[in-house]
């Protein structure tokens, strides 16, 4: 049996936890800080670890969750958490977990395979706009592929930690990890096969509203330099026009294009063309 079940709880209900207690009934001495762990035990058949706080089921495990200025879990709590659960259920995705910050949603969990995680993700968003009624929603892909985490994996975990300069830069960073924003050849025109990284960077944007984001557009060698920087800064500035559409502050984002000055890998190869051809993201200070 689950341990949502063994509670009563409805897997997306956010636990708010007043008092510390451990195993067998005595005060933990050193309780876990970052996850509600429920084990067995030899003394009962539940044993439950928690600090203070809020947690929520990220459909695997509960989960610190960050409070709000007014004492509230934020992500996917409440009444509303509960019927997103509900319906997650009825479509046989029991294993979907989610959370809200804002305007930022996330959809996470371990998905079966790549039919399951498809249809998680999109089933998961229509009923996340449908239970939210924001047509400003900016739901993101956190869902786990075997050992492939989706591409909100960072945004899920910037929710969890709550912003910080430091913190948003490694979601940033997490997000494209692996990953590239994919355009037209020699164009800057995006590919549509990117819009669930941008919309994983548009969450991650969001969520980091003190801070200002420089967008930084590289080319590979391919061209002259005068091209490649050129190009290098309609992809920049085409990057920072899909974040503004998705509802982030003009003003806080800047587009720089590089072209060709900064390589991370000078050899002639196929493979060191890919690398050098990205798109960098610095979280700073806004003056």
């Amino acid at each position: 049996m689950s341990p949502a079940r063994r509670f009563g709880w409805s897997v997306a209900n956010v636990l708010i936890v007043a008092a510390v207690s451990a195993c067998g009934g005595e005060q933990a001495a050193e309780p876990a800080r970052d996850v509600a762990r429920v084990t067995p035990s030899a003394a009962s058949a539940e044993c439950v670890q928690l600090v203070p706080g809020s947690y929520y089921w990220d459909g695997a495990r509960f989960v610190a969750a960050p409070m709000s200025g007014d004492g509230g879990a934020l992500p996917g709590g409440g009444a509303a958490g509960t019927a997103l659960a509900r319906r997650f259920s009825e479509l046989g995705l029991p294993w979907l977990g989610h959370s809200l910050n804002g305007r930022v949603a996330t959809l996470s969990g371990k998905a079966p395979d790549l039919r399951a995680r498809d249809r998680a993700f999109d089933e998961g968003s229509k009923i996340f706009r449908e239970e939210s009624a924001r047509s400003d929603l900016i739901v993101v892909d956190a869902i786990q592929l075997g050992n492939s985490p989706g591409p909100g994996e960072g945004v899920a975990a910037l929710i969890r930690s709550g912003t910080s300069l430091r913190a948003c830069q490694d979601a940033f960073n997490r997000t494209m990890q692996g990953r590239a924003i994919q355009f037209a050849s020699d164009e800057a025109r995006i590919s549509p096969a990117s819009a669930t990284l941008l919309d994983a960077l548009s969450g991650a944007a969001e969520l980091c509203a003190p801070f200002a984001i420089e967008i930084g557009g590289h080319t590979d060698f391919a061209g002259s330099d005068d091209h490649n920087l050129e190009l290098s800064q309609e992809r920049a500035d085409a990057v920072r026009q899909y974040l503004i559409d998705r509802g982030i502050e003009a003003r806080r984002l800047t587009a720089r294009g590089f072209g060709e000055s900064q390589p991370l890998d000078p050899a002639e190869s196929q493979v060191a063309r890919a690398k050098n051809r990205r798109t960098e993201f610095k979280v700073i200070e806004r003056r």
